[in-house]
């Protein structure tokens, strides 16, 4: 089964900090669309604060031969009628009438006071069919534990990669299957710095070389490039049903499926090295692996 699914930031910044290309053109982003349906890539992952993303999607007949997820972006004056408005408008740009999944982009609103209005203005979607799945995006394991024990999702979009393994916890995963909640990775790629030469990093980087070489390091053990090993996470872990990985040309796009392939033949060959080793390069440092902190 394929477990990746696109993110479409890129369609509509010029996101990632190891992002040269800028936001992807037109031309290039139908490209990328058939190549993905071509190999069974069947989920686009996308969000009304991508920039204008939905619009390009929307514009676009390939884009009707995937399931798309989008997200609701933060939220602040308690208005639900906002979010009916939010949704309307985001699958309008789409061109669609339903959706696979809405998220929370920021699952904080939810904890606030008008919290439990957001979410019944939300589940209301799902009540009228327009959406399959209701869900959240999430930062903190703590904030996924409190939400959990508050409200009822289908789908969680969580950060997973090999420096930033908080939520691969064969406890906390369990949890997530035992609701029968699909989980979705991001930042597979630490938005790029995985696959990039240490040398090639901005300065800020320096002082997480430790973590960041050992990745490197067990690439070296597994005789791979950091590509099959930054994918070799979702092969490793079964309960993680998509990863979400973006790209800014086709040509990225086919490294990326070509990778992925070889990363499931590196995972049954390196099974017992990639998961002993492998929890001993996760770090704790915020500063790292989470980029709404990196000062770049």
């Amino acid at each position: 089964m394929m477990k990746l699914a696109l993110g479409c930031v890129q369609f509509g910044l010029a996101y990632g900090v190891t992002n040269k290309m800028g936001q992807v053109p037109l031309t290039e982003i139908e490209k990328i669309l058939a190549c993905a349906k071509q190999v069974g890539i069947n989920t686009l992952d996308t969000a009304a604060a991508y920039g204008n993303s939905e619009q390009i999607l929307g514009q676009l007949a390939l884009t009707n031969s995937f399931d798309i997820v989008t997200k609701i972006p933060t939220l602040s004056n308690g208005d639900t009628q906002s979010i009916h408005e939010i949704v309307t408008e985001s699958l309008a740009k789409l061109n669609v009438q339903c959706l696979k999944a809405l998220m929370f982009h920021n699952a904080d609103d939810l904890l606030t006071s008008n919290g439990s209005l957001y979410y019944q203005g939300a589940k209301q979607f799902k009540t009228d069919r327009t959406i399959a799945q209701l869900g959240i995006s999430v930062y903190h394991v703590q904030q996924l534990s409190t939400l959990l024990n508050q409200y009822s999702f289908d789908i969680v979009q969580l950060p997973a990669n090999w420096l930033d393994q908080r939520f691969l916890t064969t406890k906390l995963l369990n949890q997530l299957s035992n609701k029968h909640i699909e989980v979705h990775a991001r930042s597979l790629f630490l938005q790029g710095i995985l696959i990039q030469p240490f040398e090639e990093l901005p300065d800020y980087f320096l002082p997480f070389k430790a973590w960041i070489m050992a990745f490197h390091a067990l690439c070296q053990r597994c005789n791979c490039q950091p590509l099959t090993l930054a994918l070799a996470l979702i092969h490793l872990h079964p309960m993680i049903d998509k990863a979400v990985v973006g790209c800014c040309s086709l040509q990225q796009l086919e490294e990326i499926i070509e990778h992925y392939q070889k990363a499931e033949q590196l995972t049954h060959q390196y099974h017992e090295l990639l998961t002993r080793v492998g929890a001993n390069i996760a770090s704790d440092e915020q500063e790292l692996i989470n980029p709404s902190l990196w000062s770049i």
